[in-house]
């Protein structure tokens, strides 16, 4: 069960990011609706209190923590990654 946490933990991440406004702007327009924000938040809310609770199943209190918490740095770095890349410019 541990292989879950880094499977929930990258799309929750994704999804919080997804729903501010700098990198919703990313998204293609017609996935831009009025509950796009809102869905991606619990979304990715809901998967990264799962990732937690996996970690806690499987590994206990103090352990599930840890492993929690040394699968969120490099899962937050891999969002970073491909969030941070420059917007290709559309030609006219």
């Amino acid at each position: 069960m541990a292989w879950l946490v880094p499977a929930l933990l990258l799309p929750g991440l994704g999804a919080l990011a997804l729903a501010m406004d700098r990198h919703h702007e990313q998204l293609p327009r017609r996935w831009r609706g009025g509950l796009a924000r809102p869905m991606l938040r619990g979304l990715g809310i809901a998967a990264i209190a799962s990732s937690l609770a996996c970690a806690l199943a499987d590994s206990g209190a103090a352990r599930g923590v840890l492993l929690w918490l040394g699968w969120l740095t490099p899962s937050a770095l891999m969002v970073i990654g491909v969030l941070a890349r420059p917007a290709r410019r559309r030609k006219p």
